[in-house]
């Protein structure tokens, strides 16, 4: 607050008790003068001090009721003045909060036209506050599908939230959605005046749309998985891919719960197992594997079904089916082998049989060949012993070479699952790293990858064009001033274990400086290494200190004004009061605002008691309102009319003759009216 400010305030502070002083002091000398024209051979001096003791106790008594009545009206005067401070006070600080508020925040008048915008709604909008205001706020802010419906809402008065997120009219380059919700100031049952709050919502559209898409894409992956896949609960099919179709040969719009269970219990050799253990799975929640046999294209396929709760609700299974038909075949040829091999050593034992016969019948005649063949015999019964030692051997061979070919097939099937599941990662993680790659590159603000000496490792394309920054460069060698020290101390509190460190660099290009807010966060891998990234503030910070000059302007030229005004305001009251005739000036709701003492006198009231009353309290006659709306209805400057009213201290009704004239701003609108009171019986 400057001095003047303090002083005229001081000044005016006890006005009404300097007023009072001031008539007790020209009441003392008006009853001096009295004294002295009424008493003979007195003296005017000694009237002043002592006339009398009477004379004196009235003088007293008088001198006091005035100061009593002054330090009351003080005192009355002070409180109204305190009350109108606190108002404006709490009014200029609502209006502080909104403007400088994160909420995007825009008034409406009746005809929903923008009346003002906050700055955090020109950031929402990308556009300028002067270029809202005074705009239709529909065809401003709102894409033509959904104006009625926002129309109807703005409207509405007993609707605060729209229960729908809306794209709105930004000036950037990607769409902006909002959610809306209004505070409405209503006026006989309409809407007068409305706050809208805008809710910026683009982020969550954005990564529900993103959410969408991946669903998308992982569906349709399934949907073209060789292996037939089904989701489904007690009531219905939720999914299946074109396997199942193909393993079915069912239209897809006709595949239901009742056509599956129709073709399992056609085509299924034993089907009640298969149909009770899908209704456990759906109802109890335990995974199951059934291996079971399907005629499929007329020809019998051996089939495991594996069953699987999915997801968080009770009654959804997942099924996938694993075709094992070529494994089973495989067991069959090993099962024959081993059946081969059997028979081979039936036949060896026979032949053991049919030699040791010979050697019976050959014993009697063949004496002198008795060693010979004991020989022979001992060298057979050698061979014996090897080939069941053979066979042996070979069966446990065999037996190793099935559980061997077990273990192989079913490590074979793991490694195929696992290979197509690395193929799908793979594929996903090129896609993932094509996209961030993109991302990167479009990202309009500077990004950069550092070591611990501000070595540049990577940069996108935004700090190339914007900083010019070269990879391989110390980013403190674009620089300026202390800013290198800053940048230092950034990149020692991140390799400190900061987890996100924020700080202002000024960088040099082109001869141009550019302030950056950088915020720099380290990374988990490759260690060592870190990550900044930074908003352009150049405009920002230049756009303060115009700021500070244009308020530093704005101060000086209201005190001026406040001077202009108070001077005009004391103008405005010795021009009333040197005025014949009474003048009222009320507002546009019809309370007074100012009267002379003409006025006053007239209507046997003070303007203390009847300020910020309806007229119709001072002027006791109904009529004067009618006669108000049809001067400001008309727009009139002398509209003349008499009134018939009975003044509170006289007994006897009086005649005024009235005079009413419109009062305008500079833009032509209604602020009140102005009566002019003239007794009819007093020329």
């Amino acid at each position: 607050m400057s001095v003047e400010e303090t002083n005229v305030k001081q000044n005016g502070r006890f006005c009404v008790l300097k007023i009072g002083a001031l008539m007790a002091v020209i009441y003392w000398l008006i009853a001096t003068i009295r004294s002295t024209i009424l008493i003979a051979d007195s003296s005017f001096f000694v009237n002043i001090y002592y006339p009398g003791f009477w004379d004196l106790a009235l003088r007293v008594i008088t001198v006091a009721s005035m100061i009593g009545a002054s330090f009351y009206l003080q005192k009355k005067l002070n409180e109204v003045k305190s009350e109108r401070d606190t108002a404006s006070e709490e009014l200029s600080s609502i209006n502080y909060l909104i403007e400088t508020g994160d909420c995007p925040v825009i008034e409406l008048d009746h005809h929903l036209r923008i009346k003002h915008a906050n700055k955090a709604a020109a950031v929402l909008t990308a556009i300028k506050v002067d270029d809202l205001e005074f705009n239709d706020v529909l065809s401003t802010l709102f894409y033509p599908e959904d104006q009625e419906q926002i129309r109807e809402f703005l409207e509405q008065s007993n609707q605060e939230i729209l229960d729908r997120v809306v794209r709105i009219k930004a000036r950037r380059m990607q769409k902006c959605y909002v959610t809306i919700r209004a505070a409405k100031e209503l006026v006989e049952g309409k809407v007068s005046r409305q706050l809208l709050f805008l809710n910026d919502v683009t982020k969550f559209v954005t990564e529900l749309e993103s959410a969408e898409q991946r669903t998308a894409t992982i569906l349709a992956q399934l949907d073209q998985n060789p292996t037939p896949i089904l989701l489904i609960d007690s009531q219905q099919i939720r999914f299946h891919n074109q396997a199942v179709q193909a393993a079915v040969q069912i239209p897809p719009e006709q595949i239901t719960r009742e056509t599956l269970i129709e073709f399992i219990e056609t085509n299924c050799r034993d089907s009640e197992p298969l149909l009770q253990a899908i209704a456990k799975t759906c109802e109890e929640s335990v995974p199951q594997d059934i291996e079971t046999t399907f005629t499929i294209h007329g020809q019998e396929r051996n089939l495991i079904i594996h069953l699987e709760p999915y997801g968080d609700e009770a009654d959804t299974t997942a099924v996938w089916v694993r075709d094992i038909t070529d494994l089973r075949a495989l067991e069959h040829t090993h099962e024959q082998s081993i059946s081969e091999l059997a028979e081979q050593l039936k036949a060896a034992q026979a032949n053991e049989a049919e030699l040791r016969a010979e050697f019976e019948q050959h014993t009697n005649a063949c004496r002198t060949e008795r060693n010979q063949l004991i020989d022979e015999l001992s060298s057979e019964r050698q061979k014996n012993a090897d080939l069941a030692a053979k066979l042996e051997s070979l069966n446990d061979k065999t037996a190793h070479l099935e559980s061997f070919l077990a273990e192989r097939t079913s490590t074979n099937e793991i490694l195929q699952d696992k290979l197509a599941q690395l193929q799908r990662d793979n594929s996903q993680l090129l896609a993932d790293l094509d996209r961030m790659q993109e991302q990167w590159e479009s990202i309009l603000m500077p990004i950069m990858r550092t070591d611990r000496s501000g070595k540049l490792i990577k940069i996108n394309s935004a700090g190339r064009r914007l900083l010019g920054l070269s990879e391989n460069e110390l980013l403190q060698s674009y620089l300026a001033g202390e800013q290198p020290a800053k940048l230092t101390d950034m990149l020692l509190q991140l390799d400190a274990g900061e987890a996100r460190v924020s700080a202002e660099l000024e960088f040099v290009h082109n001869e141009q400086k550019i302030i950056l807010s950088c915020h720099g966060i380290k990374l988990n891998k490759p260690e060592g290494q870190f990550l900044i990234y930074g908003y352009d503030v150049t405009a920002f910070r230049q756009a303060q200190r115009e700021l500070a000059l244009t308020l530093d302007n704005s101060r000086y030229e209201l005190e001026d004004v406040l001077n202009e005004v108070e001077i005009e305001r004391e103008r405005m009251n010795a021009i009333l009061a040197g005025i014949n005739d009474g003048i009222v000036i009320t507002d546009m709701y019809n309370r007074v605002i100012k009267m002379n003492p003409k006025a006053e006198d007239v209507l046997g009231i003070r303007l203390s008691q009847a300020l910020e009353r309806p007229v119709h309290f001072i002027i006791r006659n109904h009529e004067i309102i009618d006669h108000i709306q049809q001067t400001v209805r008309e727009k009139l400057y002398n509209h003349e009319f008499t009134l018939e009213i009975a003044p509170p201290h006289e007994q006897s009704i009086i005649t005024l003759d009235c005079t009413a004239t419109v009062i305008h701003d500079r833009n032509l609108h209604d602020q009140g009216v102005i009566i002019q009171l003239r007794r009819a019986d007093v020329s």
